[in-house]
């Protein structure tokens, strides 16, 4: 059967869409505005020099953060931890300081700093600043940074898992968009499609729960029993990838009842799917969700 003109114009229209979808969505991921989130400033700076202890720690980043668990974090010249302080958000989403710890003692310190970029990725690094006039050629300071961020790695294979899981919820909904797009031409089996459509639909909805699950363990930076981890899976979801996710997955049931109410009949199906508001909902839920 061949598709008559008005049928194949629609059929263009949302592969289009869903093309520049996709386009869109790949220039997004590699443009500067994407870019992690980087330390722009701090009070003390790195390798500075203080008389006394400074009262707060003050880091101030080029795009808005979120604290992860023990944003900013003091140590020693022996790499210990410095217990106490809170961490609290600066006059700006930019900006987050650690106050109320203890009078620092005369020496170097490390001050390390872990947040989570808006694109949900966590950045972290460290630097030192010293307290007093004290002799510190003794201490190898590339060494005491780098034992520090070691000491606050988490589990191993996190990120090679969380890059799976993201190319698995692309190809997933790049999938399910274009069966939906093929829905309207009448040459193609729609139950065969429309079965095709739910499945990607029900491996997205199962990589955006993993992907939920690892990032909490990721920006934790805690080990692979964080997965079952209640306060971990509220600490993502307080986060703006956690609100990301919970609304992909509510477009995603949109997608779904878009699909279950295509009849299963070929005539009213047919009807169904060439209607000007059923083509407008996939193309602008689907667009959402990519």
């Amino acid at each position: 059967m061949n598709v008559h003109r008005p049928l194949r114009a629609r059929l263009v229209a949302m592969i289009a869409t869903i093309a520049i979808a996709v386009l869109v969505a790949l220039v997004g991921s590699s443009s500067p505005v994407s870019a992690h989130a980087s330390l722009e400033s701090s009070d003390p700076s790195p390798s500075a020099v203080l008389e006394s202890s400074p009262d707060v720690i003050r880091l101030e980043f080029t795009e808005p953060v979120s604290p992860a668990a023990d944003a900013v974090s003091l140590f020693d010249a022996s790499g210990a931890a410095i217990r106490g302080g809170s961490v609290g958000s600066g006059e700006s989403p930019t900006v987050v300081v650690l106050s109320g710890f203890p009078t620092l003692a005369d020496g170097i310190h490390v001050v390390a700093w872990r947040v989570v970029s808006s694109d949900g990725h966590l950045v972290q690094g460290a630097f030192t600043f010293t307290v007093g006039s004290v002799d510190a050629s003794g201490v190898d300071v590339g060494e005491l940074i780098g034992g520090v961020l070691a000491g606050r790695s988490g589990a191993s294979g996190v990120d090679t898992t969380l890059v799976i899981v993201r190319w698995i919820s692309f190809l997933a909904v790049v999938t399910a968009l274009g069966g939906l797009a093929f829905f309207v031409s009448a040459v193609v089996d729609r139950r065969r499609v429309g079965t095709m459509v739910l499945g990607s639909l029900v491996v997205l909805t199962l990589a955006t729960l993993v992907h939920l699950a690892v990032q909490g363990v990721y920006l934790e930076s805690t080990d692979w029993s964080g997965l079952i981890d209640s306060d971990v899976w509220s600490r993502v979801l307080d986060t703006r990838f956690g609100v990301g996710a919970v609304v992909r997955l509510a477009l995603i049931a949109v997608l779904v009842l878009l699909v279950l109410v295509v009849p299963t009949d070929d005539d009213r199906a047919e009807r169904r799917v060439t209607t000007s508001w059923w083509q407008s909902s996939v193309a602008l839920v689907g667009a959402a969700t990519l």
